[in-house]
């Protein structure tokens, strides 16, 4: 199982299945034409998934009582999870034990990413960011020219109202 589908399955099994109200949620998220984003609210917690049947997969999980200073520390530790948890699939492994690691700063949120490249040539980065009044973690996977497109996304990323 991709890395990515493990997380986005732990999610749900977590979180639980709800109503998806794609035009809902607390975030105002920009696209390039072609992606979908879905919107789901389950126990509270605000998810969305943002997709490209061809460039891009990325989760975003709300969690609201993570302080804005915990961010390095906890991308470090999905970090460390990730290697741990060891993947039988040859093209999900990644390249090396030690991921790129750079800043997300966008004109309201700002945060931190650690990227792996996996021996298939995809992504699979794992990220965290804040607007100063909540941290929203999350997982891309696919191809180097996605995660630039999520990038942007990101960085574009506004709170409604």
């Amino acid at each position: 199982m991709k890395p990515f589908s493990f997380v986005v399955l732990a999610l749900f099994l977590v979180t639980g299945c709800s109503r998806v109200k794609p035009t809902e949620g607390p975030l105002q998220i920009t696209t390039p034409a072609g992606y979908a984003v879905k919107y789901q609210i389950a126990e509270g917690k605000d998810f969305y998934y943002i997709s490209n049947k061809r460039t891009c997969h990325m989760a975003l999980l709300f969690l609201p009582n993570v302080p804005e200073a915990k961010i390095p520390s906890r991308v470090d530790g999905y970090v460390k999870s990730f290697l741990a948890c060891g993947v039988d699939h040859p093209d999900l492994k990644p390249e090396s034990d030690v991921p790129v690691k750079g800043d997300i700063v966008g004109e309201s949120y700002k945060g931190s990413y650690a990227e792996f490249t996996l021996h298939g040539g995809s992504k699979s980065v794992f990220f965290m960011i804040s607007n100063g009044t909540g941290v929203w973690q999350g997982q891309f996977d696919g191809p180097e020219e996605g995660w630039g497109n999520a990038m942007e996304i990101l960085k574009d990323m506004k709170k409604k109202g």
